[in-house]
């Protein structure tokens, strides 16, 4: 993740004016491109008309590109009223997700039985289920760069040398151990408020 020089600034800002009223509240920056429509509230305006194209990697905008951090400041640096939206419900990935510490302190978390994927949806549903939709506000013109394929990302994971080292997702896929934790994990997020389920645990998958 690369975080915008303008984070704390815009983040202090906008905590002295909603905590009064709202002291339990979650923010997002601008992100890249996403995989489909739902998540346009939350994407840059440079980045949010743009094509989705998979596998590109020479396209600034693609999912697959790795930007650096002087191409997040010069995008950053037009950017003089910020654009802040409230979100009508909750949508956010893991990275760069802001929380106030009243969340924390109400007890919304991660819950524990989400030990491998899956953490982000999960906090999500938690969050809803213990405080309902408090606000979410993106600051949806400060971007905030989630190199989510970068080459590095699984740099000298064992076993996975001599695979394409741009294709995170096949470099983990390949191991059986991952393909069964993954499953374990999607079912206790589905079983997440469901009495009668007992979480699968890592002692389960290995």
């Amino acid at each position: 993740m690369l975080a915008p020089k303008q984070m704390f600034t815009v983040l202090n800002s906008l905590h002295q004016q909603v905590h009064q009223q709202t002291p339990k509240y979650l923010a997002f920056f601008g992100g890249c491109k996403m995989w489909d429509s739902s998540w346009k509230p939350l994407e840059h305006p440079k980045f949010t008309d743009k094509p989705f194209i998979e596998n590109d990697t020479t396209n600034w905008w693609s999912l697959r590109y790795t930007m650096s951090e002087a191409e997040m400041d010069a995008i950053n640096n037009e950017t003089e009223d910020l654009e802040v939206l409230t979100l009508p419900q909750h949508k956010f990935n893991g990275c760069g997700l802001v929380i106030s510490s009243e969340v924390v302190k109400a007890g919304a978390n991660i819950p524990k039985g989400m030990f491998f994927v899956h953490e982000d949806t999960a906090m999500m549903h938690m969050t809803n289920k213990l405080l309902g939709n408090i606000p979410q506000y993106v600051i949806r013109n400060i971007l905030l760069v989630h190199n989510r394929k970068h080459h590095n990302k699984r740099y000298k994971v064992k076993g996975e040398a001599g695979i394409d080292p741009t294709n995170t997702g096949l470099l983990r896929e390949q191991h059986d151990w991952y393909k069964r934790a993954y499953q374990a994990s999607s079912m206790n997020l589905a079983n997440l408020f469901n009495p009668n389920y007992k979480f699968k645990s890592w002692k389960d998958v290995l």
